[in-house]
């Protein structure tokens, strides 16, 4: 005699429905597109902004801040670009998605090393701001960056969990709607 498989746990029906909502959004509309085109400026000029603080040796770089550093810092920050082109180019939120997971996988160890060597001194940042954004933020030291980097990375680490799981699912969903593969349960 053949059972039919009990019902999932209450929290995991709400995982295939999200799934299911996931696969149903996978296709960008043209605003979606520019806006991630948008979103690829904005990374472009920080990461030109702090090119220009480097140049300037305003204090903000320590000596500490050599190659390795250079690389961990302005490689994570201009790779954070791709996942946007991505999704603009292909119109795909799942392949962006996978970009995603390859983005904070760059950010996690970039910023974990970064964390460890520290090569910044922050408040000497806050110097090159103008003057009413450098009273706003004046009150931040050096450790409670750290504070505020370590919380980025657990954070990160939990949402690339997250988006692999999603990943694979909506993967899954999208290939049984064409017929590829069984659905999901």
């Amino acid at each position: 005699m053949v059972q039919d498989q009990p019902s999932p746990p209450a929290p995991w029906r709400g995982w295939g429905n999200n799934v299911r909502k996931e696969a149903d959004r996978e296709k960008l509309g043209i605003g979606e597109r520019l806006g991630n085109v948008v979103g690829l400026i904005i990374i472009a000029a920080v990461a030109l902004i702090f090119m220009d603080v480097q140049a300037k040796d305003q204090g903000f770089f320590t000596s500490g801040f050599g190659t390795a550093e250079q690389l961990a810092f302005y490689g994570s920050l201009l790779f954070g670009i791709v996942p946007s082109v991505v999704r603009a180019i292909a119109g795909r939120r799942n392949f962006g998605r996978l970009m995603d997971i390859i983005n904070s996988v760059v950010f996690i160890t970039a910023w974990s090393y970064l964390l460890t060597v520290f090569p910044f001194d922050f408040p000497r940042l806050w110097e090159y701001l103008p003057t009413a954004v450098e009273a706003i933020t004046s009150w931040m030291s050096n450790d409670l960056v750290r504070l505020f980097m370590t919380m980025a990375i657990i954070i990160t680490t939990i949402i690339t969990v997250y988006n692999i799981i999603m990943y694979w699912e909506v993967r899954r969903e999208l290939r049984s709607r064409r017929g590829d593969v069984a659905p999901s349960a």
